[in-house]
């Protein structure tokens, strides 16, 4: 069965960040019509252009996830011009490591302003539209940190672990409008906001200790899951978190 994503739209959220980077350049070379979203512009407007320049369609909008003015904004502006959105890839997200003793409140509230919150609000935009037209497809990044303990990441795994429930609560929901909802799970991966965590070897040697196959997650490995859930060969699928975290999580 071939992923038959040829004129769809997506809306990919944190488009212009490491994972949602490749996912939206993954998408756009199988024909898919590409709004790359996200709240850093010039980043943003380099990957619809570069994209473009492919000869593929996409196009940049602001978004600041948190808001629901702005997500709903984006919302109506895409479809008012495109008709329709097909599939939502919400891949916007933040991170910082701190111990849990003193982890700032202000830190919690924004990565759950983001990674949670923020998920919820395009979700739920994007979700009445394919509730009206009775179809279409959602994919949230969620992390092995949704299921399991990570150090120094209470604020992240808190996020993430709400994005695995709401993502299985969703799919309970609209499954009656045949909108499919699930959920990606990476390790840790190759990509700049992952930097952070492994700045020093001692760090990446616990997490890679951990990981059977020994490796990284690449953005391209993520984006190839996107590509399958966004897809009709996916369609008897709904409510999955899908691992791809080296078989970190197998015991």
């Amino acid at each position: 069965m071939e992923l038959n994503l040829k004129d769809k739209l997506a809306v990919v959220t944190g488009g212009a960040g490491g994972l949602g980077k490749q996912i939206c350049l993954s998408l756009a070379r199988e024909d898919v019509s590409v709004i790359v979203a996200d709240v850093n512009h010039g980043e943003g407007e380099d990957l619809a252009n570069q994209i473009r320049g492919e000869g593929r369609s996409a196009f940049f909008v602001d978004l600041d996830v948190t808001n629901s003015r702005s997500v709903n904004s984006l919302v109506d502006t895409v479809v008012q011009k495109h008709g329709t959105i097909d599939i939502l890839v919400n891949s916007a997200g933040i991170t910082d490591r701190q111990p849990a003793l003193d982890f700032p409140e202000e830190v919690f509230d924004r990565i759950i302003a983001v990674n949670l919150k923020g998920t919820f609000l395009c979700c739920q935009s994007v979700g009445r539209i394919m509730a009206k037209r009775e179809k279409g497809k959602i994919i949230n990044l969620s992390s092995i940190g949704g299921t399991i303990g990570l150090k120094n990441t209470v604020g992240y795994c808190a996020s993430k672990g709400g994005v695995v429930q709401m993502t299985r609560a969703l799919a309970v929901d609209w499954a009656q409008y045949n909108i499919n909802v699930n959920a990606i799970a990476p390790g840790l991966n190759n990509t700049p906001i992952a930097k952070q965590v492994f700045k020093d070897q001692q760090t990446l040697d616990y997490f890679l200790a951990n990981v059977p196959l020994g490796r990284l997650c690449e953005p391209e490995e993520v984006a190839a899951a996107t590509l399958y859930l966004a897809s009709e060969v996916s369609d008897y699928m709904t409510g999955h978190i899908l691992a791809l975290d080296g078989g970190w999580t197998v015991g």
